[in-house]
C-alpha cells in the first residue's frame, strides 16, 4: 500500500461518517501519529498466526497462537482480574507507565481508568494481536490524544523512542521507568523485549543527558551571547544570508574531523565548485592547508579552545568564506573573527529566544558543530546534505581525529575514555565510542526523521559508526552525481543598516532591564517565602524529636505547600522560561524527578499522608532555595555582561 493508497483509505472511512466500525476508528486515531502502523494494519486481510476465542463475559477474551497452540492466558478473566489488582497496587500514580504485550486488550483498557496515567505506551511484536484487539475494543480516543500510545515493536526505530521519552510525562517520570510483561506468554519474546528495553532506557538517558546537570556551561552562555550582542549586530544577519542564498545550490557537504576524513579531501576538492562545503570549525585548518575553500565555517562551542581553529591570520583564501558561529562564542574566538566574514547566530535556547530576533536567530539545536551545519544546510535549501568525517567512532589505531586535526589524531584519548559500542557503518559488527559521540550519532538520527521530506542526509563517512535511518553510499558515487549539478554564484553580504543596528540594540536594551526588574522582584516573592517554610519546618523537626508528633500542624504545612505551588505554576510565565529558566532549567528538571519518586509512593494510612506531606515541602524547600540563588545569579551575571552596552 503506498501513501497515496493510505491517504484514500482514510479519506473513504472519514466519508462513512458515524457507520464506521471499531476498527475503523482506532485506525483514523493511529494514523494521526503512525502511518506506517497505520498502513500495516490496513494490509491484512486475514489472521494467519492468531485467533481469538470470545467467552461468556466480555472480559474472557483469548488470543491463540495458531502455530504452536499456545494461548496468551490459561483463563483470561481471572488471569487478568488478578493482574489489574496487583499492576494497580505498585503503579496506581505512575504518570507514565510501559508495557511489553497488548495481551487482549482488557489490561490497557482497565488501565486508562485511572485519569493518574498520563501516557501508557504499549510494546507489541505481533501486529495480528493489534489487529485482533483494534478490532474489538475501542480505544480511538485515548489514541488520538496520544494519551495511549501502541508500538510495533519490529517496525519502532531508536528515532521513535527517543520521541517517546521527549514526552513530558514520560521524562518527568524518567527514574521511574520500568518495563512491565503484560502476561507470561510475551517471555518468549525475549531478544525483542531486551531490544525495546535497551533502546528505550538509551532514549529516557539522552534526554536526561541533554537536561544537563551544571548550570557552568548555561551561565557561560548566557554571559558570552550578552557579552557578544553589539558584535553579532554590527555582522551579517543569518536572515540576510538564507534570503540571498536559499535555493542556488543542490547539494551541501558537511566537512568533519573524524579518521576517515583524509581519504575523502581529494573527492571533495573535485566536487567543491558543485556543492556547498559546510565544514566544522576543526576541518577548516586541514581544508585551508589543502587549499579546499568551504563556503561556511561553523562553530557552536563556547569554550575558549575553540579560538585555536582560527590562529591562521585571513587572507585570500578566507575572502569568500562566511563564519557562522554562535552567539555564545568565548571572547578569544571572537577576536580571531576580525578581518572575516561573520554571522553571530543565536542558538534556539530559551534566554536567546527571549530576544525574539529573528535575523540573528535561531540555529544551533544540535549538540555539535556538525549539527549546526546540517541546520544551516535544511535554510539554504539544499535537497541532499552529505556527511563526511563524520565517524563518531574511534579509528582502528584508536585515533578520534583525521590526520591534519591541529590538537592530535588522539585528542580524545580512548585508554581515558569510558567505552561504548555503536554499530558499525556498513551494518556488520560493532565499533568503539564513547557517551558523546553516541548523542551526537543519535540526534542525527532524529534529525534524518524529522526533516527527511525536506532534506535527504547521506553518511558518506565510510567509516565508524552507523547513524541509523540515513543512507551509507560512497562519497564517489555522490560526487559522480554532484559533478553534473550547476552552482550558482554567492553574491557577498552586507551587514544590515546602521539604522536598523540601531533600533535592535535599543530593543535588546529594553528587555535587559525589563528583565532585570521581574528577576528582582519574583526573587525577594521566593525568598520571603523560603524563609517563612524553613522556620515551619523547623518547628515540626523539633516536635518529631521530641516524639511530639499529634502537635504538628499538618494543615499548616499543606497550607506552606499550596503557596510554593502558586509559585512553581507561575514559572511557565514567558518573561521566566526566556530569561531565568536557561540557568535552573536543569537543576529543576532533575528536583522534578526526585518530586515524581515520591509522588508514586503509597500513602494508605493517616500517618503515612503526614509524612510524605513532611518530606513534600522539605522538598520544596529546597527548590525555593535553588530558585532564588539561580535568580540571584542569573541578574549579577547579566548585568555585568550588559554594562558596556545597557546604557548607550
Amino acid at each position: 500500500m503506498t501513501k497515496h493508497e493510505l491517504g484514500k483509505h482514510i479519506e473513504n472511512i472519514l466519508d462513512k461518517g458515524d457507520k464506521i466500525s471499531i476498527f475503523e476508528r482506532n485506525i483514523l486515531a493511529i494514523s494521526t501519529y503512525s502511518a506506517t502502523l497505520a498502513k500495516e494494519l490496513l494490509e491484512i486481510k486475514e489472521n494467519k498466526n492468531f485467533n481469538v476465542y470470545m467467552g461468556a463475559d466480555p472480559l474472557a477474551l483469548n488470543i491463540i497462537n495458531t502455530k504452536n497452540y499456545e494461548y496468551l492466558y490459561k483463563n483470561p478473566l481471572d488471569d487478568v482480574t488478578k493482574q489489574i489488582n496487583e499492576f494497580e497496587k505498585k503503579y496506581a500514580r505512575y504518570l507514565a507507565l510501559f508495557i511489553y504485550g497488548l495481551g487482549n486488550g482488557v489490561l490497557i483498557k482497565s488501565l486508562l481508568a485511572n485519569d493518574s496515567h498520563k501516557r501508557i505506551i504499549v510494546f507489541e511484536p505481533e501486529i495480528e494481536i493489534i489487529f485482533i484487539v483494534l478490532n474489538l475494543i475501542d480505544f480511538s480516543i485515548d489514541l488520538h490524544q496520544n494519551r495511549l500510545v501502541i508500538a510495533h515493536s519490529s517496525v519502532f526505530s531508536p528515532s521513535h523512542y527517543y520521541a517517546i521519552a521527549r514526552m513530558d510525562e514520560v521524562l518527568s517520570s524518567a527514574k521511574l521507568y520500568d518495563l512491565y510483561i503484560n502476561c507470561p506468554y510475551y517471555l518468549s519474546y525475549k531478544n525483542d523485549m531486551l531490544k525495546v528495553n535497551r533502546f528505550m532506557n538509551d532514549a529516557i538517558k539522552q534526554c536526561i543527558q541533554e537536561i544537563g546537570n551544571d548550570c557552568t556551561d548555561a551561565l557561560t552562555g548566557i554571559n558570552q551571547t550578552t557579552k557578544n550582542i553589539p558584535q553579532m549586530l554590527k555582522n551579517l544577519a543569518i536572515s540576510s544570508i538564507i534570503k540571498a542564498r536559499k535555493n542556488k545550490v543542490k547539494s551541501a557537504i558537511i566537512v568533519s574531523t573524524g579518521p576517515s576524513l583524509a581519504k575523502q579531501l581529494p573527492l571533495l576538492k573535485k566536487v567543491r565548485e558543485h556543492a556547498s562545503v559546510i565544514c566544522i570549525d576543526a576541518s577548516y585548518p586541514i581544508l585551508k592547508k589543502e587549499g579546499i575553500v568551504p563556503d561556511y565555517v561553523v562553530s557552536i562551542e563556547r569554550v575558549p579552545a575553540t579560538s585555536k581553529f582560527y590562529n591562521s591570520t585571513p587572507n585570500e583564501f578566507d575572502k569568500d568564506i562566511i563564519f557562522v558561529i554562535s552567539s555564545l562564542m568565548h571572547e578569544d574566538t571572537v577576536a580571531k573573527m576580525k578581518g572575516r566574514n561573520v554571522s553571530y547566530t543565536m542558538r534556539p535556547l530559551n534566554y536567546e529566544r527571549g530576544f525574539k530576533d529573528k535575523d540573528f536567530g535561531y540555529m544551533g539545536s544540535g549538540p555539535s558543530a556538525a549539527h549546526l551545519g546540517f541546520d544551516l544546510a535544511l535554510a539554504l535549501g539544499h535537497k541532499k546534505a552529505i556527511l563526511i568525517g563524520q565517524d563518531l567512532a574511534f579509528g582502528d589505531n584508536g585515533t578520534s581525529h583525521s590526520k591534519g586535526h591541529i590538537f592530535t589524531e588522539r585528542e580524545t584519548d580512548i585508554e581515558k575514555t569510558t567505552i561504548e559500542l555503536a554499530p558499525k557503518y556498513g551494518g556488520k559488527g560493532f565499533v568503539k565510542t564513547n557517551t558523546f559521540w553516541n548523542l551526537f550519532r543519535r540526534y542525527f538520527e532524529n534529525l534524518a526523521m524529522l526533516h527527511r521530506k525536506q532534506i535527504k542526509l547521506y553518511n558518506c563517512t565510510e567509516g565508524g559508526a552507523r547513524i541509523s535511518g540515513v543512507e551509507e553510499k560512497p562519497f564517489e558515487k555522490l560526487v559522480e552525481i554532484i559533478l553534473k549539478e550547476p552552482k550558482k554564484h554567492l553574491k557577498a553580504i552586507k551587514p544590515l543598516s546602521q539604522k536598523r543596528q540601531a533600533a535592535k540594540l535599543q530593543r535588546y536594551q529594553k528587555h535587559i532591564k525589563s528583565t532585570l526588574r521581574y528577576g528582582q522582584n519574583l526573587q525577594k516573592r521566593v525568598e520571603k517565602l523560603f524563609s517563612a517554610l524553613v522556620k515551619e519546618i523547623e518547628k515540626v523537626k523539633l516536635l518529631k524529636q521530641q516524639g511530639k508528633e499529634n502537635k504538628i500542624n499538618y494543615t499548616r504545612l499543606q497550607a506552606f505547600s499550596d503557596k510554593v505551588d502558586v509559585i512553581k505554576d507561575s514559572l511557565s510565565d514567558k518573561r521566566f522560561l526566556s530569561s531565568y529558566f536557561t540557568i535552573c532549567g536543569a537543576a529543576l528538571k532533575h528536583k522534578d524527578l526526585d518530586f515524581a519518586k515520591l509522588v508514586v509512593r503509597q500513602a494508605d494510612t493517616y500517618e503515612q499522608k503526614c509524612e510524605k506531606l513532611y518530606e513534600w515541602v522539605c522538598l520544596q524547600a529546597h527548590w525555593l532555595f535553588t530558585i532564588a540563588g539561580y535568580i540571584d545569579v542569573t541578574n549579577e551575571n547579566i548585568l555585568n555582561q550588559s554594562k558596556e552596552w545597557l546604557e548607550k
